[in-house]
């Protein structure tokens, strides 16, 4: 018996034989079905990869990072429910679904990642295929076939270009540690559009840094550029579960940022209503648009919003004495 029988034949004692059909249920948890983007970033910010590419073609998605490959455990979450193998609560990892968030426009994910090339069938079953030059060595790559008959690979292919094209901005891994790189490529699209992060501590601080993120886009067929530059003063109370208030600048001067949401590692669907970025890995719903309350949760988040008020006071003495603030 092989490493991927065992696997089916271990589901079918932990879940059983009916399991499959309560798994659209955890799909729709999410409102907006290209959430998994943000799911598969975290991913893999989370195995340590620096960069992650997008190629987005007519009947499939294929994303590639440098993280660390899989292992036998990692096999075992993605086949599995609430299997994920991040021990940290604060990531949507934690709740072992965020990668079934896929299922909204695959039935057939495939993973290419060292040793293990592998399908995923009825959500739970892998099955050994053959290696496909997908990924360089020390890559991992996984391919989404549109091939779900609910959703025709037109609808797919639209909904997940608009995804890539809008939501993914440089914004998006500004609260990652990891991952500084970003390349989006879409069949029939003019462009490359590649994001890059870089990151450097203000006077050897470990609580004040200053952030510059760069959106640049490529021709593909002239080579020519065009750059938006954006930067940042980000603060952090550098905690365990750190936190963090971010401040678009230009120069000594503060813009103001409109409309921002609240962010754990990614933004929230719910409104600061302040005019700087707030992030915090808040103990969130699989779908992050609610942070959760309780005596399980709110513990937990009560403090980091304490730790927020705190920090917001430190910055604020920071620009001031620094010249930000008149």
């Amino acid at each position: 018996m092989n490493f991927y029988e065992r696997v089916r034949q271990e589901n079918v004692v932990k879940y059983g034989t009916r399991v499959s059909n309560y798994i659209p249920i955890i799909i729709n948890q999410y409102s907006d079905r290209t959430h998994f983007i943000y799911e598969i970033i975290q991913n893999a910010e989370d195995v340590g990869a620096t960069y992650i590419k997008f190629h987005l073609y007519k009947d499939r998605l294929s994303i590639i990072h440098n993280g660390r490959l899989f292992n036998e455990k990692d096999v075992n979450g993605v086949c599995g429910i609430a299997d994920g193998t991040k021990e940290d609560g604060t990531r949507i990892g934690h709740f072992g679904i965020g990668f079934k968030a896929v299922y909204g426009y695959t039935s057939t994910p495939e993973i290419y990642s060292g040793k293990f090339c592998f399908k995923i069938v009825d959500y739970l079953n892998p099955y050994e295929i053959s290696k496909k030059m997908a990924a360089q060595v020390g890559e991992t790559c996984l391919v989404l076939p549109f091939d779900k008959s609910s959703v025709e690979k037109e609808v797919a292919f639209k909904e997940i270009r608009e995804a890539l094209t809008k939501k993914i901005t440089a914004e998006s891994i500004m609260m990652l540690n990891s991952v500084v790189d970003v390349e989006i490529d879409i069949e029939g699209n003019t462009d490359i559009i590649t994001i890059n992060k870089e990151k450097g501590s203000i006077n050897g601080s470990c609580n004040v840094f200053d952030v510059s993120l760069l959106t640049t886009y490529e021709n593909k067929n002239t080579r020519r550029k065009s750059d938006i530059e954006a930067n940042y003063v980000f603060f952090t109370d550098a905690e365990e579960k750190a936190t963090a208030i971010v401040f678009k600048v230009n120069g000594k001067e503060i813009q103001a940022i409109k409309n921002n949401k609240i962010y754990a590692f990614f933004p929230m669907a719910i409104e600061s209503h302040q005019s700087f970025y707030i992030h915090a890995p808040f103990d969130t719903n699989p779908a992050r648009n609610e942070i959760l309350q309780g005596e399980d949760f709110g513990r937990n988040n009560f403090l980091l919003i304490n730790n927020i008020c705190n920090l917001i006071t430190f910055a604020f003495i920071w620009l001031r004495d620094n010249g930000y603030l008149s």
